[in-house]
C-alpha cells in the first residue's frame, strides 16, 4: 500500500486567485512568498529552488498541471496553469492544438468554471488515462 493511499487531501491549483487578491486589495499575491524566501536558514532556499525547477521542467513534457487545476475547467484555465507552473507565456493556439491532438482531456458540457469570468466556456476534465502521457516535444521547444 501506498503511503499517501490515505492521504484525502489534494493540491489544486486556481489559475484565477489573481482577480481575488486584487479584489481585496491586497499587494501581495500568494506566490509572492518566493520573494522572501531568500533569508531562510540553512539550505532551504536552495531546496525551494531545487523544487520549483524540477516543477517547471516536468511541466514542460508531462501533463502535471490537468491533475492539479480544480476540475472542471476551461481551456483557458489550463492554460494559465501551465504558464504559471513553467513561468512563462504559450501561444494559445498552439496549447489548444496540443491538447486536442493528446487526446488528454474530456468534454463535459459549457458553462462558467469556478472562478471564471466572462461568457460560458467549453468545460473539460482529465481523460482516463491521461496521468501517464509524456509529450514527444516539451513545451519549451
Amino acid at each position: 500500500m501506498d503511503q499517501h493511499d490515505d492521504d484525502n487531501r489534494s493540491c489544486q491549483l486556481n489559475p484565477e486567485h489573481d482577480a481575488y487578491w486584487q479584489s481585496r486589495g491586497e499587494d501581495e499575491r500568494p506566490e509572492d512568498w518566493y520573494e522572501r524566501t531568500h533569508d531562510l536558514a540553512f539550505d532551504h532556499h536552495d531546496l525551494i529552488n531545487t523544487a520549483r525547477e524540477r516543477l517547471k521542467n516536468k511541466t514542460a513534457y508531462t501533463v502535471l498541471p490537468i491533475h492539479i487545476i480544480r476540475a472542471p475547467f476551461s481551456l483557458t484555465q489550463l492554460q494559465q496553469a501551465f504558464e504559471i507552473l513553467m513561468d512563462k507565456k504559450l501561444e494559445k493556439k498552439s496549447f489548444r492544438r496540443r491538447m486536442a491532438n493528446a487526446e488528454l482531456l474530456k468534454e463535459v458540457g459549457e458553462g462558467k468554471p469556478e472562478g471564471g469570468k466572462g461568457r460560458p466556456a467549453a468545460l473539460y476534465i482529465p481523460a482516463p488515462g491521461s496521468e501517464e502521457h509524456l509529450f514527444t516535444r516539451a513545451f519549451n521547444d
